[in-house]
């Protein structure tokens, strides 16, 4: 009978520290998974995608990628500039 105590006891001890390290580890993935922290993370990795696209690692502007990005928004502009005036010519 004082085997069975002892074995009964340190299963009692082994389920109580399990369960202590699921609540733990329970806590750490709620703080993990928390949508807003989620979206600040998000958030900040898109500026910084966003900033080093344009700015290099001294902070000067990459002027060579901010022209080329202009340059496209000018192209897409003159198209559909063109687009609408050969559009409203045949419909004259």
């Amino acid at each position: 009978m004082p085997d069975q105590q002892l074995g009964r006891a340190e299963l009692e001890v082994a389920i109580a520290e399990r369960q202590r390290s699921l609540a733990a580890t329970l806590d750490e993935l709620s703080r993990r998974l928390e949508p807003s922290r989620l979206a600040r993370e998000g958030v900040a990795g898109v500026q910084s995608s966003a900033r080093s696209a344009v700015v290099d690692t001294a902070g000067r502007p990459r002027t060579e990628r901010i022209a080329a990005v202009l340059a496209a928004v000018v192209v897409v502009i003159v198209v559909s500039v063109i687009a609408r005036v050969r559009t409203r010519r045949r419909s004259s």
